[in-house]
């Protein structure tokens, strides 16, 4: 693609070298927008995916301790190049059992729901405070969580900001946002056949948790979900 071809000969140029203070940093503003921009592209695409009438589940078996260190080792390269805007760097810590039971589901658009909340989780997130991913579950549903220190989300909103282009008041100056990425993670839980909510006080901090049902790996073996099996 073009932003492919962009970032390549920007990257190749910034590896050869020999160049002047001036052309280096005008070649990395311009390698550092083009991955930028690229990540935009991708959440536009991801979007009209999940959001779109016909939904499907490309269902695997996912490994879910290697899911969660995924989604961090990515945000944390990304945060590196400049990808991530509008964050600070933060302490992020995965938090598993001995053994995790593995589950059916769309890798890619869970791994881009749990991409979402942990931006959104360092994003809001004070200062130097600890973000954790967090996984357990029990004879019949994985609990994934995303947990940060930061501004209580008010009663009235918790609900609210799973709407498409809703943002709570007090966040509209302090960072920016579009407003879609968390009704894409509720559409992504719902099409899974589970659910997403978050809880948040001063004493507990924030937390986005969703839960998935296990028994959606008995629907592997079709590779999709179903019209049906859509209807959630």
């Amino acid at each position: 693609t073009p932003l492919t071809i962009i970032r390549a000969a920007s990257s190749g140029l910034l590896e050869v070298g020999k160049m002047t203070d001036l052309q280096s940093e005008l070649t990395g503003m311009i390698d550092e927008q083009s991955a930028w921009l690229d990540d935009l592209a991708n959440r536009l695409l991801q979007t009209a995916q999940v959001e779109g009438e016909d939904l499907c589940l490309e269902l695997e078996t996912v490994d879910v301790a290697a899911l969660l260190h995924e989604v961090v080792a990515d945000f944390q390269q990304e945060w590196a190049r400049g990808v991530k805007k509008g964050v600070i760097a933060s302490p992020i810590h995965v938090s598993l059992p001995e053994e995790i039971v593995p589950i059916s589901a769309d890798h890619d658009m869970l791994r881009s729901t749990l991409s979402e909340l942990l931006e959104n989780a360092v994003k809001y997130s004070s200062t130097g405070k600890p973000i954790s991913l967090s996984a357990s579950h029990n004879q019949n549903e994985l609990h994934l969580s995303v947990h940060s220190w930061g501004s209580v989300i008010r009663l009235e909103d918790r609900e609210r900001i799973f709407e498409r282009f809703y943002r709570c008041q007090e966040h509209h100056e302090s960072a920016p946002g579009t407003g879609i990425g968390l009704s894409v993670a509720r559409r992504t839980a719902e099409a899974h056949m589970g659910n997403i909510w978050v809880t948040s006080n001063e004493q507990e901090g924030t937390t986005f948790n969703i839960s998935l049902p296990i028994h959606l790996a008995s629907l592997e073996q079709e590779g999709r979900m179903s019209n049906w099996q859509r209807k959630y």
